[in-house]
C-alpha cells in the first residue's frame, strides 16, 4: 500500500512540474528554439516523462494490489 502512495506523490510532482514548465515554454514563445536562456521546453519534456512513468507505475501497482499478485 505504501508503494501506491509514494508513486502517487511522484505522479503529482510530475504533474505540477509538467504544468509549470509547459506554461513557461508556452509563454516564452512556441516558435523559439531551446537555449540556456529558455530551458522551459527541455524541463517540460522531462516533467511529462516523469508524469507518464509515474502514472504507468501507479496503474501497475494498483492492478497488482487489487489483483493480489504481490
Amino acid at each position: 500500500m505504501i508503494e501506491i502512495v509514494l508513486v502517487s506523490l511522484v505522479a503529482l510532482v510530475g504533474l505540477f512540474f509538467a504544468a509549470l514548465f509547459t506554461g513557461a515554454a508556452y509563454f516564452a514563445g512556441a516558435g523559439k528554439r531551446w537555449s540556456p536562456d529558455m530551458p522551459g521546453r527541455i524541463y517540460g519534456w522531462f516533467a511529462r516523462g516523469v508524469l507518464s512513468f509515474g502514472l504507468i507505475a501507479l496503474t501497475v501497482l494498483t492492478a497488482v494490489e487489487i489483483g493480489g499478485l504481490s
